[in-house]
């Protein structure tokens, strides 16, 4: 009996699969990826903005520099810097980071348009992680 079932499941391995897929080419295109190139951006209400952006640097920080000091930089943008000084305070609640001064070789800058809330962490100038959300003000 074990040598049948054994057999059975061998010739199933052995057949590529060819019992269970469909007849036929294969669709045009590619099928091996998912594209997402027409998805229509979210926007967010500015607590929704903070709070998803506080999910995503609380990543960063955990993973690139977990209780490091963090300097915030907006510019001349009082209302940004509040916004990143909060984003920042959340975060730091998980990964143990704390805002620090302009010199600090990690850089939080942010930047606050009329419907686009901007991050980005900088090590020493250079990129480290960046996300922009479109943000409806109802002032709320």
């Amino acid at each position: 009996m074990k040598k049948l079932l054994f057999a059975a499941l061998l010739t199933t391995v052995l057949s590529g699969c060819t019992w269970f897929l469909p007849a036929g080419d294969p669709p045009q295109g590619n099928i091996l990826e998912n594209p997402r190139g027409n998805e229509v951006k979210r926007s967010y209400t500015l607590r929704e903005a903070v709070d998803y952006l506080t999910s995503m640097l609380t990543l960063q920080l955990m993973e690139k520099c977990p209780g490091e000091t963090i300097g915030i930089d907006a510019g001349n943008n009082p209302a940004a810097y509040e916004i990143a000084w909060i984003v920042l305070q959340q975060s730091g609640k998980i990964s143990g980071n704390r805002p620090g001064s302009r010199d600090s070789a990690w850089q939080l800058k942010v930047s606050c348009g009329d419907m686009a809330l901007a991050m980005r962490l900088e090590h020493h100038g250079k990129v480290v992680w960046h996300e922009d959300v479109d943000v409806t003000f109802t002032g709320k």
